[in-house]
Formats: C-alpha cells, sequence, structure tokens
C-alpha cells in the first residue's frame, strides 16, 4: 500500500473476476476486468479511503452491495508556513506547520550569503524550534527538509521534500528582557530551565511555577543576575507552567513563560515464585518489569522476630537467597526498586521452612546381660550392658550423641544415667559403644539414644527393658557361665519377648557375695530411710550427691547394723551412701524423690 496505489489479494472464484471500486465519497464505480490475485491497483488518490468488491460474470446482486475497505497514505509534502519570532540579538524561535506522509523534518540555517549551513534534527511531531547562539545584526536563511516513506513519496522526488526559505535578521541591540529561555525535563520527578541574558543591564531573576491549569498559588524563587539555570521537583508526568521573571537595573520587569511535562515513571511490577528449599536458603524466580528494575529487595525473617533483614541483589530473574538457619521458620516478601525512585512489591507475605540437616539414627539398640561378671562396663552382680549402631545418610555433617538411663518409679521415668559421647566424624564407619548402670531386679528401665547433627536437627532411639531375677548357681569363672547363659535364652524363647533381662544372680539365695552387702530401704526414699549392714563392724556413714560432694555423715552407735537416716531436705536426684569400719568398705546407690 502506497499512496498512489494498494495491492489486492483474494481467493479466486471464477474464471472471469472483475475489481470494482470508488471513493467512498463517490457513487460512481470504477472496474478492472479479468483481473487475478494478488493484483496492485494504480492510479490512485493520496489520502483517500476507497470501497472494493470482486465479482466474476456468474454473480448477482441485489440489495447492498458487500464491500471491503481500504486508504491510501498520505503524499509526502513538505512543511510550509515557516517563520521566525521572538527574534534577539543572538537567537529566534522558528515556527512552522509539518509536512504530511513525512518519516522526519531537519531543521537547515545558514547565514545569507554564505555556502555553509547547520543541519537540526527536530523533535518529531513538535514544529518548533528555538535557534540560539546567532550573531547580532545578521540576516539567516532557514528550511525545513522532510524525510518521505518509500511508499508515500511523489513520482518526482527523491525521498526528501524541502519547505519553502524564510529568511529574518536578528536584533541590532540587546534589551533586559532578552534572554533566551526554554524548559527541558531532566528526570521523572525535574524540569530544568535555562536562559541566556543578552543584556548586562540585569538586576536579579525570580523564577515561578506551578501545575498547568492548577489554581494553587506559585511556588517562587529568587535568583540572582548570574543565574542562568533552575531546577524544579514536581511529580512524575506532569505539565508545569514555568515563568521566568526579570527584573532591569532601571526597576522595569519582563515576563516570559513556557511549559514542560515531566517523564512518565516506567512500569514497575514483580513477581516472586518461591521455589527451592534447601538447609540455609531459598531460590526465587523474578518475573515482571526486569528492564525497568534498578534492584531486587529482599526482606526476611524469622517467624518468631518481627524486624526484616533487608537484602539488595541486582535486576536479574533468579536470586539465590543463603545464610538462613536449618529447620527454622521464616517469613518472606520481594519488592523492586525501578527507575525514578518508584518501587513495587511482589504481594502477600511468604512463610516457609528451611530443611533440616541429614543425621543419622540410633539403630540396633542392643541389651546384653553381665551374668554376674565384674568387668569395666558392669561393677556390680545386678548390671547390665548397653549398646548401639549409628545409621547414616548419603551426606552427614560431624554429630554428637546423648545416652539417657531412666527408671520407671511410680508412674514416673527418672534420670539414672545422663552422658554425652564426644563428637564423632560422619565419614567414620558404623560403630558400637557400650555403656553401663548397676540396676535392680524386678524394675523397669529404658534407655534413649540421641544423636544431634546440629542447633535444631536431632533424631532420637529409645528401648524399654524389665530385670527378671533367675534362680541359678553364680559362677565367675568356668563351664557354668555357659550353662546359665543357655538356660537365660531357653526361658526367652519360651516367653517370647526381647525386652526382658534375665539375670543369674539369685535374690532368694545369699551367695558370699551377696552376704556382704550394703541395703537401703525404701528405695527410692522421700523422707526418712533405712540403712541395713551385714555386721556390726561398721562405725560411720557417708553420703555422696552425684557430683561427689558429702551431703551428710553419721557415727553408727554402739556400732549398730540398722540406722535411720533422714533425708528430707535432699534434693531430689542419685545418691551415694559409703559405710566404714574396721577396715571395711560399702558402699550403694539410692534415689531421693
Amino acid at each position: 500500500q502506497t499512496a498512489f496505489s494498494v495491492r489486492i489479494m483474494w481467493s479466486m472464484g471464477g474464471s472471469i473476476e472483475t475489481l470494482n471500486y470508488k471513493p467512498v465519497n463517490s457513487t460512481q464505480w470504477q472496474t478492472v476486468r479479468n483481473v487475478r490475485s494478488p493484483f496492485v491497483l494504480p492510479g490512485l488518490l493520496a489520502a483517500t479511503t476507497y470501497d472494493y468488491y470482486i465479482s466474476t460474470d456468474c454473480t448477482t446482486y441485489t440489495g447492498v452491495v458487500p464491500t471491503s475497505r481500504f486508504t491510501t497514505l498520505e503524499m509526502c509534502m513538505p512543511a510550509k508556513n515557516v517563520a521566525a519570532a521572538n527574534i534577539k540579538v543572538n537567537s529566534a524561535q522558528i515556527n512552522w506547520t509539518r509536512g504530511t506522509g513525512i518519516s522526519s523534518e531537519v531543521l537547515v540555517y545558514k547565514e545569507v550569503g554564505s555556502n555553509s549551513s547547520l543541519r537540526i534534527v527536530t523533535p518529531y511531531g513538535d514544529p518548533t524550534f528555538r535557534l540560539s547562539g546567532l550573531k547580532i545584526n545578521t540576516e539567516y536563511e532557514v528550511v525545513l527538509e522532510s524525510d518521505c516513506p518509500i511508499n508515500s513519496q511523489p513520482t518526482n522526488n527523491q525521498g526528501t521534500v524541502m519547505s519553502p526559505p524564510h529568511r529574518f535578521r536578528t536584533a541590532a541591540t540587546a534589551s533586559c528582557a532578552d534572554a533566551d529561555f526554554y524548559l527541558f525535563p531532566s528526570g521523572y520527578y525535574q524540569i530544568s530551565a535555562r536562559w541566556f541574558p543578552e543584556s548586562n543591564k540585569v538586576a536579579s531573576y525570580e523564577v515561578c511555577y506551578k501545575p498547568l491549569g492548577s489554581s494553587d498559588p506559585q511556588i517562587c524563587k529568587a535568583l540572582s543576575k548570574d543565574d542562568i539555570t533552575f531546577s524544579l521537583s514536581g511529580k512524575p508526568n506532569t505539565t508545569y507552567e514555568v515563568e521566568l521573571k526579570t527584573t532591569c537595573s532601571d526597576g522595569t520587569q519582563y515576563s516570559q513563560k513556557d511549559i514542560a511535562t515531566t517523564r512518565e515513571l516506567p512500569p514497575c511490577s514483580i513477581n516472586a515464585a518461591y521455589g527451592t528449599i534447601t538447609t540455609s536458603g531459598l531460590t526465587i524466580g523474578i518475573t515482571g518489569d526486569l528492564a525497568n528494575f534498578t534492584d531486587i529487595i529482599v526482606y526476611y525473617k524469622k517467624a518468631s522476630e518481627t524486624q526484616y533483614t533487608r537484602v539488595r541483589y541486582p535486576s536479574q530473574s533468579t536470586i539465590v537467597l543463603t545464610g538462613l538457619l536449618p529447620s527454622t521458620n521464616y517469613n518472606i516478601y520481594v519488592a523492586s526498586g525501578c527507575d525514578g525512585g518508584s518501587s513495587s512489591t511482589s504481594g502477600a507475605v511468604h512463610n516457609f521452612r528451611t530443611l533440616g540437616i541429614p543425621c543419622p539414627l540410633a539403630t540396633n539398640l542392643r541389651i546384653t546381660a553381665s551374668f554376674g561378671e565384674v568387668g569395666p562396663y558392669c561393677q556390680s552382680p545386678d548390671c547390665v550392658g548397653i549398646d548401639w549402631d549409628y545409621s547414616f545418610a548419603s551426606s552427614n555433617p560431624s554429630f554428637s550423641s546423648n545416652f539417657k538411663l531412666e527408671e520407671l518409679v511410680g508412674n514416673s521415668w527418672v534420670l539414672r544415667v545422663d552422658y554425652t559421647l564426644p563428637d564423632i566424624n560422619a565419614r567414620i564407619a558404623p560403630f558400637s559403644r557400650l555403656l553401663s548402670q548397676s540396676l535392680a531386679a524386678g524394675n523397669s528401665y529404658r534407655f534413649i539414644v540421641t544423636v544431634r547433627c546440629d542447633e535444631y536437627t536431632s533424631t532420637a532411639a529409645s528401648r524399654t527393658f524389665s530385670i527378671v531375677p533367675l534362680d541359678l548357681p553364680l559362677v565367675r569363672n568356668g563351664q557354668n557361665n555357659k550353662a546359665v547363659e543357655a538356660e537365660m535364652t531357653k526361658i526367652k524363647a519360651e516367653l517370647n519377648v526381647d525386652d526382658i533381662l534375665f539375670t543369674a544372680v539369685s535374690l532368694s539365695k545369699k551367695t558370699n557375695s551377696e552376704a556382704n552387702v550394703l541395703t537401703v530401704m525404701p528405695n527410692p526414699t522421700t523422707d526418712i530411710m533405712t540403712v541395713i549392714l551385714p555386721n556390726d563392724a561398721f562405725e560411720q556413714l557417708t553420703i555422696f550427691n552425684i557430683d561427689g560432694r558429702v551431703v551428710k555423715q553419721q557415727t553408727l552407735e554402739n556400732r549398730s547394723m540398722s540406722q535411720s537416716i533422714d533425708c528430707s531436705d535432699f534434693s531430689s536426684g542419685m545418691y551415694l551412701i559409703t559405710a566404714k569400719g574396721n577396715g571395711q568398705s560399702l558402699n550403694t546407690r539410692f534415689v531421693k524423690q
């Protein structure tokens, strides 16, 4: 499509087809017979709308004919009405009427009689321009050169059209009022004013401004005679009227006004898609007006806190937030900072929880009876050894373990042993560790193994068991040990239980080792307990707390074999009582509830 022709395409439906067309304001149809698609129709009028339709020899229309419509382009025509106004000693305002069908305009000016000229590309659609830097009392010639698109050129031009030349002469003398004053937007919130005085008779300036059409009073700023610039701060995409008031040295005043519009803020929307969560961070996908972002701001905090932490990132489509704590709940939202100082948020606050660090689990918790053996793990016949293994994830940090042994007293579990193992490197192969504690036959116990990987992540496993005494002979060494073990295995199989331990110590008989023991009743105790001694050779009882400090000492009068002790003022916990005398020493433990 051009200013004088159009290319028409259609689906052919007959052997002989005719193109019918006319200007919309005409009643006379014109025809072109025997046409084939596509067809270029020449000889049209520029900037004119046409109706058209295709007919065949077998087509008969009654009533309204179904037509289509097209409009030719404007013909490229030069600018006109070029004129100079507000002429001063070194400047002039050039105004004109824009040409038609053009793509751009260039202002060309020169001194009359000169062979060289200057070219200024003018803003498209703004048919005015202030020429400055001219010579005093000099004649100039100016023309507008317009570029034509190839499809709107007249047949006799080579791509450009020229306006008729216009001549003007600059002023011969300068006036105090002569100042080349103009405005230009310098940002989304700013408009800059600049003027070039042409006289040394200026005493002072004052710049006043307000939004165009506003009923608000002007905002004014007094300036000295040496000031030639001013910048106002306002709102984006707002037109302001700015007035330059000049006071001359003789007291006369002059005023010039101009208008300018601040820039419109760019779009600044942001959307956040929260993705992969790790033990220490979160991946965030960013969409929106990325090209307009100056930065992206991530606000996050622990769910239990009130103050957000702010982290700035350059404009990018993916952000990886790091430095978070594992197994922790967080709140987060994302905002964008945009050119011009505007901002946008990603919407509602997002809640998430970081992953916990993979942590091994204590497995294969096992209980091993001592069968009366006294060794590094069991210090008395009523003793049980406990050990376990570790299961490892594919990747584990260093970790530590804690072992607790508890006894069921009444309906409550009372702590008997609390032991923390040293740190263990996760790369070491699975291993076992044996702990022990003197236990009472007939009571129920449980042990808990906790594996802690960090401040936030841990796993735990537990097992409960009871001790059942058997009336079997006690032999510390020799073949009878195997008989005892075989008998216990047989009883366990008959009972079909795994969490019952059988000790080879008979509580119904007194072996040589059992005859020389220290007994506390009741155990646990709440206030008064009775200590029973095996003979009258003992002189003093001493009670130690779990830290090894002496909490009470009591002398046995007349070497009594039974002594009552008041423990009501003791703190709850485990204690050790020792009896000494005549070169002998016995001890046992008791619990104060």
